[in-house]
């Protein structure tokens, strides 16, 4: 395209967490199950998500096959460094975000006792605080607890936290169309598809992704809610 994007302006020195630049309230959440807990990103959590992230198993050259950053426009980084400056500028310095580091203390089984285990992050990204919006996303977690209790625990803790603790009246959920599995988590914990956006972002090297769009209202989260915590073994009266 024959256009020019300006240079974003950069916080100097960069943040090494989110304090002071989010709208967001820096407060960790608790799963209502009790066996997941998210912590606002910082910087000491980074070296353990790069090892989550960078497998040694995964020899290829192409980010749009990664097991971790598939779709996304961004990684994997060759070097540890590469991946902190990218939180940094990405992720700490924006106001409309925020990342949970996400920690369990159960093996993938879900009743396995283990010592507590960060397996991944969740987020939530292009937030209107005037539209009462925001959006769940940068979401990944080790490939062993895919499919598992964790990714219902953490969101739950998010979207109690998004619809009954900060006000807001709309979550949204936006996923690649080829990813079958982001598309599948997001109806199960109840985001109602709203539509397909047709070449909608380019990820990388010249790949133009497809986006399904799905969401969850306020009007929803009563019944959300009763039917996410009764499969997470809760009443919806605890809280």
């Amino acid at each position: 395209m024959n256009i020019k994007v300006p240079a974003k302006p950069r916080i100097q020195p960069p943040p090494n967490s989110h304090a002071g630049v989010t709208v967001f309230p820096l407060e960790s959440l608790t799963s209502p199950c009790g066996r997941v807990t998210l912590e606002p990103l910082e910087e000491r959590h980074l070296r353990d998500l790069y090892a989550v992230a960078h497998p040694a198993s995964w020899t290829g050259t192409n980010g749009n096959t990664h097991p971790y950053f598939a779709g996304f426009p961004y990684g994997p980084f060759a070097a540890y460094d590469d991946w902190v400056d990218f939180v940094r500028r990405t992720f700490f310095e924006a106001g409309d975000t925020i990342m949970f580091a996400v920690y369990t203390t159960r093996a993938p089984d879900g009743t396995t006792a283990i010592p507590r285990t960060l397996v991944g992050k969740v987020g939530l990204i292009a937030t209107s605080v005037e539209n009462q919006r925001t959006e769940v996303g940068h979401v990944w977690y080790d490939t062993r607890y895919r499919g598992t209790f964790v990714n219902k625990a953490a969101v739950a803790a998010v979207l109690a936290w998004c619809f009954e603790g900060l006000g807001f009246s709309r979550v949204e959920w936006k996923c690649h169309s080829a990813n079958e599995g982001s598309r599948r988590a997001a109806e199960s914990l109840g985001f109602v598809y709203e539509g397909t956006f047709r070449k909608h972002m380019v990820v990388r090297h010249g790949f133009k992704r497809t986006t399904i769009y799905l969401a969850m209202t306020d009007d929803d989260w009563p019944s959300v809610k009763g039917k996410l915590w009764g499969r997470l073994g809760v009443s919806d009266a605890v809280e």
